[in-house]
């Protein structure tokens, strides 16, 4: 196993960021009074997530990588 550098607390380096950012865009549109309807929103909106969108986040992770390297872990623009 190789050893990276890794810069620490990085956005650019997770994902999942992404997918929090997608469905909190979703989840905003919408007037919800109560946190019931909060918690059924994020179900419905996670459900409702493309598995592509999965795919494209981990193919772009080569990508994001040797940016940040080239950054000196400096954050990066997609």
């Amino acid at each position: 196993m190789q050893r990276m550098d890794w810069a620490s607390m990085s956005p650019d380096l997770a994902p999942i960021e992404n997918v929090w950012q997608v469905l909190k865009i979703n989840i905003t549109k919408k007037n919800l009074k109560t946190y019931e309807s909060l918690v059924l929103a994020i179900k419905e909106e996670w459900n409702k997530l493309p598995t592509e969108l999965a795919v494209r986040l981990a193919q772009s992770m080569k990508t994001g990588v040797s940016e940040v390297i080239s950054n000196r872990g400096d954050y990066i623009l997609y």
